[in-house]
């Protein structure tokens, strides 16, 4: 009497070699599995999808050097990055290698996971960390902000020479500017200029009206 089936279950019974191959087609990273003589003995679909090669290039026997070969030509490696690919496919022990690639032209990130098998070739999976690398770019970049402020700051803190007559400030190189040139230079402050009510009443004690005269135009007659 054959064995109850299980309808729910999506895994074909009984077949090792269409299970493995489902378990492979569902991982996240792309994987290939070479052999000591550097033939591909097996590869799953995100492979393929990760790194879009020429149809062809990626077959269960082929060299993997020629994949490598095909992989530096379309994604913008040089000689040099071609002859690493291909020296450590030998490595004896694990490593982990991040490198950028272009893909159709786009600028992407890989993070490349090496294991050696114990019978010589090697498991090797391959991870898209382009989004990684963009947001640990960004926190660096505002790191760096970060630390340029603080340095602002702490330069702004410092006692500033101030002239006692005009109010002018002495910088680094002895040069007096403006103290509102001084600040915008160093702390990246914005300035609108206007007039207080004490200079208004001192400086144009003729106006009834508590405004400043209009500006004198020099080219009048």
């Amino acid at each position: 009497m054959a064995p109850p089936t299980n309808p729910t279950n999506p895994l074909p019974t009984g077949q090792p070699t269409a299970v493995l191959n489902i378990v492979l087609d569902h991982l996240v990273q792309g994987l290939v599995v070479v052999g000591p003589d550097f033939r591909l003995i097996a590869f799953n679909r995100r492979f393929e999808d990760l790194f879009r090669l020429p149809a062809g290039t990626i077959r269960t026997g082929g060299d993997y050097r020629d994949v490598l070969r095909t992989w530096a030509s379309v994604t913008g490696q040089d000689q040099k990055m071609l002859d690493r690919a291909i020296r450590e496919l030998e490595l004896p022990t694990p490593f982990e290698f991040e490198f950028p690639q272009l893909i159709h032209g786009e600028p992407r990130w890989c993070l490349l996971t090496h294991s050696p098998l114990p019978g010589g070739g090697c498991v090797r999976t391959f991870t898209d960390i382009t989004e990684r690398k963009r947001i640990s770019h960004e926190l660096e970049d505002s790191v760096r902000r970060l630390k340029q402020a603080l340095a602002e700051v702490r330069e702004l803190q410092e006692i500033l020479p101030l002239c006692m007559y005009c109010k002018k400030v002495r910088d680094d190189d002895n040069y007096w500017s403006q103290i509102d040139l001084y600040l915008a230079k160093h702390a990246g402050a914005r300035f609108s200029h206007g007039i207080c009510p004490d200079c208004l009443e001192t400086r144009f004690p003729e106006r009834e009206d508590g405004t400043p005269p209009p500006p004198k135009n020099p080219t009048a007659g």
